[in-house]
């Protein structure tokens, strides 16, 4: 879940430990609001991820770990 406080571009991804891009979740021109998305991670083995909320003033960035 995420909530943006003014119109702005957002993209959200999914990073290995390698840094490497494995998908991209949400993406575009977001208004203002609460939002929630869900990764389906059924091809991806158990370990740990990197989600990552781009916008055009900031970079977020949390750790996941993946348990099967």
């Amino acid at each position: 879940q995420y909530e943006l406080s003014e119109i702005t571009s957002i993209e959200i991804s999914v990073f290995n430990i390698l840094g490497q891009k494995l998908v991209t979740l949400d993406g575009g021109q977001k208004t203002p609001g609460n939002y929630s998305i869900n990764w389906d991670a059924t091809q991806f083995a158990s370990g740990l991820f990197f989600v990552s909320l781009k916008t055009q003033e900031s970079i977020l960035t949390q750790k996941v770990l993946l348990l099967k």
